[in-house]
């Protein structure tokens, strides 16, 4: 309908409206009457618009009404009670029982800004003493508990608390960081928080959660990767590259301890049993069982828990390890981990939640081997697809902003090329060594989307961080040691560059294992 004209009580006009209802029928601020400006409240009605004057001053001095409740029947403002000391006092007006002068927090001048829905709840900020100029603070009132004084971000300098929410629980207003100079925006439950802060917090932690996830599945892609291999006539061995020859004995068992990590700052250990079987001359089927502890760590977010996970494997090759070669596997892993969001940012708080992580591999490799020497060098093309799910959760409620986080899936398929191979280096030394490129074919561009209380985040939708290395290399060297009892102790390692990062990812191996 446009804009309409409220009524004025003289030809003088001068009036403000400030605040209005819920229902959009009761409007506030203020009107000139004689030259005194007055608090008023607007009122839509059958026969049209009437204005009240809710006569909260008397004498020369001003009022202001600031905001009305969402029924229209109580109104909080500010008037004026000298004008040489520049005394204001903030007052409440509910249409039963008139008006309430506030208390201050220990000064003169006192203004209130907005109400509660309900109209239990006043903010607004007082100063705390008597001199002209001096620091003022951010308050909450309420009939039963009276003033509050919010206090400010730095514990220095002036606050004012500008609005509230509906339900009353949420305050915002703003800060001085330093007294006389640059203020932030801060937002209150219990405690007073930087609003940027917090939402800036949330937001990186949010995205972070997917650099954690996709290293998850390159964990899960490398462990994939490692083989037990039987070899005619002497102990087997273990490595991302080495290749059989021969007639293969019936069983090779491994037990292996492991630490992982990336460029993003996440670190894992691991444990874990392997074994392997001799099918004919050209198969060999594998499995292994893994536990990981796991403290993962991405800037704010942070990832701690016990993983179990479990593959199996067939790898097919010629006898003398020249000529076509194949591999197809797959692999899973799971376990509930606790996520804590932490407090990075100034005056932010930390959260946290518990939710499960499920994680499921598959790779597929072909090449073609040949002799180097005494030893053997494969190049290959290998294809690996991984998808980890990590549950919604909400974070504990003993903060002042938990956040509820719905379900995210990370899955990506990689491909890489690259040239395996081993080299004797006399008696019972073997070394194993591999380099290779590996690039995305496909990677997920979920967002990760939650709710919270924080003022401008109330429903969320965060982009996981961009991959800065679609094509990245890698490469590998391990060494294996053979005892006389037909064992064998080695350690393998790889490194290769991170996705999101500049940094590095790696693995290390130690082993040992025996055959029968």
């Amino acid at each position: 309908i446009g804009m309409a004209a409220l009524p004025v009580n003289n030809s003088n006009g001068g009036q403000s409206a400030n605040g209005v209802n819920a229902a959009g029928n009761v409007v506030v601020g203020s009107a000139n009457y004689g030259g005194v400006i007055r608090a008023v409240r607007w009122v839509v009605g059958p026969n049209g618009t009437t204005l009240e004057n809710l006569g909260v001053t008397t004498g020369l001095f001003n009022s202001y009404a600031s905001a009305v409740n969402a029924a229209g029947n109580v109104v909080v403002g500010t008037k004026i009670i000298n004008r040489t000391t520049f005394e204001n006092r903030a007052f409440v007006w509910d249409s039963a029982s008139g008006i309430t002068v506030l208390p201050t927090l220990g000064g003169i001048s006192v203004a209130a800004n907005d109400v509660s829905a309900d109209g239990s709840k006043v903010v607004g900020s007082s100063t705390l003493t008597a001199q002209l100029g001096a620091v003022r603070h951010a308050f909450v009132w309420d009939a039963t508990n009276g003033m509050t004084d919010l206090g400010t971000l730095t514990q220095a300098g002036s606050s004012e608390a500008t609005a509230i929410s509906d339900a009353g629980d949420v305050i915002v207003g703003w800060s001085e960081v330093v007294p006389g100079g640059f203020t932030r925006a801060f937002v209150y439950r219990t405690s007073m928080l930087d609003l940027v802060n917090t939402q800036t917090a949330i937001g990186d932690s949010a995205a972070q959660q997917a650099s954690i996830v996709s290293g998850i599945n390159a964990l899960m892609g490398f462990r994939l990767g490692r083989e037990l291999e039987i070899r005619s006539g002497q102990p087997s061995e273990i490595s991302f590259s080495s290749k059989g020859d021969g007639t293969r004995p019936p069983m090779v068992v491994r037990i292996d301890a492991g630490l992982s990590g990336n460029g993003i700052g996440d670190r894992s250990a691991s444990g874990g049993v392997s074994a392997a079987v001799g099918l004919g001359n050209s198969l060999v089927a594998g499995a292994f069982v893994q536990i990981t502890d796991t403290p993962l760590a991405s800037g704010a977010i942070s990832m701690t828990g016990t993983q179990t996970g479990y593959g199996a494997y067939l790898r097919s090759r010629p006898t003398g390890n020249s000529g076509l070669t194949w591999k197809v596997g797959a692999a899973a892993n799971s376990g509930t981990m606790d996520i804590t969001r932490a407090a990075t940012l100034t005056n932010t708080e930390a959260g946290q939640g518990r939710a499960a992580l499920n994680t499921v591999v598959g790779s597929f490799e072909v090449g073609y081997g040949m002799p180097l020497g005494a030893g053997n060098m494969t190049p290959f093309l290998r294809v690996t697809s991984g998808s980890t799910t990590r549950a919604g959760y909400t974070e504990q409620a003993n903060i002042n902003f938990p956040v509820t986080y719905d379900p995210f899936t990370q899955s990506e398929t990689v491909a890489s090329i690259g040239i395996d191979g081993s080299l004797p280096l006399g008696g019972r030394n073997t070394l194993r060594f591999g380099v290779g490129v590996e690039t995305d074919l496909a990677r997920s561009a979920n967002p990760i989307t939650g709710t919270s209380a924080v003022p401008g985040m109330n429903a969320f939708s965060l982009a996981a961080p961009a991959v800065i290395n679609p094509a990245r290399g890698f490469a590998s060297v391990g060494l294996g040691h053979v005892f006389a009892n037909n064992s064998e102790i080695s350690i393998d390692a790889n490194v290769g560059q991170d996705p999101f990062s500049a940094g590095l990812n790696y693995n290390i191996a130690l082993g040992y294992q025996m055959q029968f």
